[in-house]
């Protein structure tokens, strides 16, 4: 067997590999071996039996980034057991930092470790390089150290590496080795449960590390650069972002904002990442500010009798009792031990001014409830993957909100056709792709919601019929007929004579709200001139009105 000293350590491992593979771990088979294995020992700054084992993992390295010992017993086909044996080989290895040892172990059982070698460990071989010869111990880890140190010191890592022109591949195993110091970290292992190549999970904690900064976003090509270094690399890197295919956005970690130019994009976390942090103690949002911003307190709900005619007025009460506190308390464990849906889901529709809103509002007073309110056009935007991040962010700060609250909220999406509407033909453009993401979150948060939802809309018959089951309760407010106009009139003007209420309410086919824009009217006249109007002049206002209705209602072109 020829052992000239001239082959290289890929070389050589090539002609050991080979030959060792399905050798059985056999003594005669490996002493056929040895004289390669003392050059290669030699040539690394290993021993024989340690070069052994660094053939068999470099040639298993690319068919998998990871192995166990009963990967390398399948390779070899031997026991596992022949080569737990080698145990004190594979932790000199490790410690010196030749192969990473990514520790599963629970048990006290090796065979649940896995391990991986480094890309220096791959620099070296491939030019034929000694290993450092001593023990490189790594620094402990205080168990007291939390989430915010892991984070900062794969910051500071990658930062060192790039500062000092470490090449990023050295950063990387820098990354494994300080992943698995703080594995003792609860976040550390749902991370790893991302099942992330380690290029999008150094990328990944990179990212949560500028959030926790206060960074509401930050070019992509900031992070692809001390995750990879070359220009080359990164920019095929851009291409899966855009393409939507990196892991990150379709396990929708991040979300991304195209420039322009489509190498140039922000990134941010997403709102599912931002969920993770907080529920791991990483405050990343002020709840005083959503409070502001979507919460109508209860006491800031002005109290108001609404009429109804009999029908309507039985849905009401039904609804209006079903959330009061008590009510709503039995209902939710009742329907929890039977298996069903534990949510109260209510969808409110019917023409523009017939009290939607308003019923609302009187229910979560009625109910002592505060009203968590959606704006629609804030969900709506223009980069992939942010609308479906802002909806989802509805869901979970309403989450967040209820769960704080002593009395559960009201969630209160207003105008919802613009979120429930028809499914398009997906193929038709991006725009009814990204309806059709949006869509299919509403049906998977409302199929699991737990809380209270009130929604309105205008446009019954654009709803999609899949959102059907997943409202309770559809309560239809119509314009209101006769007598109910003539009882609104008659409760929001107090001077008039009964058939005066009567002319109005057989003249102008009004609905509540066009009724209440009259007599705000009214209040505005007799405020500015201190008089009472007459009613002729309430007749007037409410032909001009109509009028304008009707003008508006007849326009063409603009």
């Amino acid at each position: 067997m020829e052992t000239k000293s001239t082959k290289n350590a890929v070389e050589i491992i090539c002609m050991v590999s080979e030959q060792a593979e399905n050798c059985k771990l056999e003594d005669k088979e490996l002493e056929k071996l040895q004289p390669y294995l003392k050059i290669l020992g030699d040539m690394l700054n290993i021993t024989s039996q340690q070069a052994f084992w660094i053939s068999i993992m470099y040639m298993y390295s690319f068919k998998s980034t990871k192995f166990d010992y009963n990967d390398l017993a399948n390779y070899l086909e031997c026991n596992v057991l022949k080569i737990v044996s080698f145990q004190n080989d594979f932790n000199e290895l490790v410690d010196r930092r030749i192969i990473s040892k990514n520790d599963q172990n629970r048990i006290g059982n090796p065979i649940a470790n896995n391990f991986s070698i480094p890309f220096k460990t791959f620099g070296k071989i491939n030019n034929s390089l000694p290993f450092e010869s001593q023990i490189i111990k790594a620094p402990v880890i205080e168990k007291s150290e939390n989430e915010i140190d892991f984070l900062e010191q794969i910051f500071l890592n990658f930062e060192k590496a790039e500062n000092e022109n470490i090449h990023p591949f050295e950063a990387l195993d820098e990354a494994t080795e300080i992943i698995n110091r703080f594995n003792h970290l609860k976040l550390v292992n749902r991370i790893m449960g991302l099942n992330l190549n380690m290029h999008d999970l150094s990328m990944y904690l990179l990212i949560c590390w500028d959030g926790i900064l206060g960074n509401e976003s930050t070019s992509l090509n900031d992070f692809l650069k001390k995750v990879y270094g070359y220009r080359s690399s990164y920019a095929r890197e851009v291409q899966d972002f855009v393409k939507k295919t990196n892991a990150l956005i379709k396990q929708n970690l991040i979300i991304i904002k195209p420039d322009r130019f489509m190498n140039n994009l922000d990134i941010s976390l997403s709102e599912k990442s931002i969920l993770m942090l907080e529920e791991e103690g990483i405050k990343m949002f002020d709840l005083s500010t959503i409070e502001s911003k979507n919460l109508m307190k209860c006491n800031d709900i002005f109290r108001k009798k609404l009429l109804f005619n009999e029908s309507e007025q039985k849905q009401y009460t039904l609804i209006e009792s079903s959330i009061k506190n008590v009510a709503f308390k039995k209902i939710q464990a009742n329907l929890s031990n039977k298996g069903l849906p534990k949510g109260i889901t209510v969808l409110l529709h019917g023409e523009p001014g017939t009290g939607k809103t308003e019923t609302v509002l009187q229910m979560a007073k009625a109910s002592k409830r505060d009203v968590f309110k959606v704006d629609i056009s804030n969900t709506k935007s223009p980069w992939f993957g942010e609308s479906q991040s802002k909806i989802k962010k509805v869901f979970n700060s309403y989450k967040r909100v209820k769960d704080k609250a002593k009395v559960c909220p009201i969630l209160f999406i207003n105008e919802a056709d613009g979120l429930f509407s028809k499914r398009k033909d997906s193929n038709s453009s991006s725009v009814a792709q990204t309806e059709n993401e949006i869509q299919n979150i509403l049906l998977e948060e409302l199929e699991n919601f737990d809380g209270i939802l009130f929604a309105t809309t205008n446009i019954i018959n654009n709803f999609d019929t899949a959102f059907d089951r997943r409202f309770l309760f559809k309560f239809h407010l119509p314009k209101p007929d006769l007598q109910l106009r003539v009882n609104l009139w008659k409760s929001k003007i107090k001077k008039l004579k009964f058939n005066q209420y009567e002319t109005l309410a057989k003249n102008f086919d009004f609905s509540g709200g066009e009724i209440d824009n009259i007599v705000r009217k009214i209040e505005i006249f007799e405020i500015l001139n201190q008089d009472r109007l007459t009613f002729e002049n309430i007749v007037q206002y409410c032909e001009d009105d109509l009028m304008r209705k009707q003008n508006i209602g007849n326009k063409i072109g603009y």
